[in-house]
């Protein structure tokens, strides 16, 4: 069962190869079958995880890593699939690099020693930076944001000795692995807005940056976790107080406040939650364009972290976490960012609020993709299923009284959005009172494909030559 949830990917992938002679149309509408069933195996992988025991090869299938990566690649056969609805060209190289990115990231994020984490992680980040323009901004930082993460685990051997994935890594080389994490983070945003829907790029670069907080890099702590938190407000404010408001700004908003709440805890379960509302809210967001005039309401829901969702459950436990280590700690200076964090979250809930309603409510054209919606309310749908998913896990106590409240508080929040009125004056990425941003970054100089190449092909040599040298020493190879 676990070589056919994690392997089965790739058979898409080749499958995805096979049809690259066929006609363009039914090439599409078979890449759109091969989509929804790589979408169908991800969620499968995502359930059914208490029954898949614990270990296999070399991956250790805990629920964190697990349940992170099957969402993340869920929601990448989701673009596929949308993508493929939309334009109908027969992207085979895109299905075929999402089927290759998906099973290295589901290896990746659930491996427990260095050189097959490496292995894997590197597969992913060569896939994502094919299916971007050579020499574009974001193929730029997601190379460095690989290299960046082989010299962490090159610097945990030669420092430790050891091949086993430390969770999380000791001393500086835990930075490093932050950085990493942060890079993968970030290059969502520098798509530009075109390839932003039409690529899967967005939930396998998150899914990269989660499960590195979830694993060698967990537990990085309240400072940095604060310090994106407020730029995430920053972010909102500028949307809510300015009368334009682009794409971009919205997403740096789903990803800088999940990812500080994924960098808060060295509790698993606030990482996972905060990593899967911030793929499936930032996939959302990105077939924002596809779907303009339909899933207003739904879209704001994943953009607010309202009750019943995975965002509102990353916000809730973290918050918990935090007061429970302010508390613990007698020096004032240590409990002051704790403080900080437990006083920040119910204003990053209210802000949430105004801004998902903003959203929801923005007048648009009917210009949308029926795929595009269709993959909206999947994945919205999917994150309230998620979000009632640890009242069904993790407890045996009755737990009707819970779910009763949140989903009357589901009910409140979308009546609120469908009347209310004049709320944060209509935010979105087109319409009546504010219109679409989406402007691409400068690209870098005309040689910079051909420099990350070079440097690329280097760094991963030496990285290579290092672990090699290192494992004939200890005896490992």
């Amino acid at each position: 069962m676990i070589p056919l949830l994690f392997l089965s990917h790739a058979a898409l992938a080749a499958l995805a190869l096979l049809s690259a002679g066929a006609d363009e149309d039914a090439r599409s509408r078979f890449l759109r079958g091969l989509a929804l069933a790589g979408a169908l195996i991800g969620s499968l992988l995502f359930f059914a995880n208490p029954l898949l025991g614990d270990e296999w090869r070399t991956v250790e299938l805990a629920p964190s890593g697990t349940r992170l990566a099957a969402m993340a690649v869920t929601a990448a056969w989701a673009l596929v699939a949308a993508a493929e609805g939309s334009t109908g060209t027969g992207r085979w190289d895109v299905a075929a690099l999402t089927g290759v990115g998906a099973t290295a990231l589901m290896l990746f994020a659930t491996n427990q020693w260095l050189v097959p984490a490496l292995l894997f992680a590197g597969i992913t980040t060569l896939s994502v930076a094919l299916l971007l323009d050579a020499g574009s901004v974001a193929r730029v930082v997601v190379t460095v944001a690989g290299l960046t993460l082989g010299g962490a685990f090159a610097w945990i051997v030669l420092a430790r000795e050891t091949w086993v994935l430390l969770m999380p890594a000791p001393g500086a080389q835990l930075w490093v692995a932050v950085a990493a994490a942060a890079a993968f983070a970030v290059v969502p945003i520098l798509v530009p807005p075109d390839q932003r829907s039409a690529l899967p790029v967005t939930p396998l670069t998150l899914g990269v940056a989660f499960a590195i907080l979830a694993s060698v890099a967990r537990g990085a702590g309240p400072i940095l976790s604060l310090i994106l938190i407020v730029g995430g407000l920053a972010a909102a404010a500028r949307v809510l107080l300015r009368s334009d408001a682009s794409q971009r700004v919205i997403l740096m908003w789903v990803v800088l406040v999940t990812f500080g709440l994924g960098a808060l805890a060295s509790n698993p379960y606030v990482t996972t939650r905060a990593g899967i509302a911030g793929i499936l809210g930032a996939s959302v967001v990105a077939l924002w364009p596809l779907s303009l005039g339909r899933a207003q309401i739904e879209r704001g829901f994943l953009i607010a972290f309202v009750a019943l969702t995975a965002g509102f459950n990353a916000v809730a436990a973290a918050a918990a976490f935090a007061f429970d280590q302010g508390t613990s700690m007698a020096d004032v200076l240590e409990a002051g960012p704790w403080a900080a964090i437990t006083a920040l979250l119910p204003v990053v809930l209210a802000a949430g609020v105004v801004l998902g309603a903003s959203v929801g409510r923005n007048p648009e054209p009917e210009d949308f993709s029926p795929s595009a919606v269709i993959a909206s309310w999947a994945l919205v749908s999917l994150t309230v299923v998620v979000g009632l998913f640890p009242f069904v896990d993790t407890r045996g106590t009755d737990t009707t009284r819970g779910v009763t409240l949140y989903v009357l508080a589901v009910v409140a929040g979308a009546l609120a959005t469908r009347y209310a009125r004049g709320l944060g004056g209509g935010a979105g990425p087109t319409g009546e009172r504010r219109r679409f941003a989406a402007t691409a970054l400068k690209e870098p100089w005309p040689h910079a494909a051909r420099l990350t190449s070079l440097v690329c092909g280097g760094a991963a040599a030496l990285v290579a030559l290092a672990l090699t040298f290192y494992g004939l020493r200890m005896g490992f190879l």
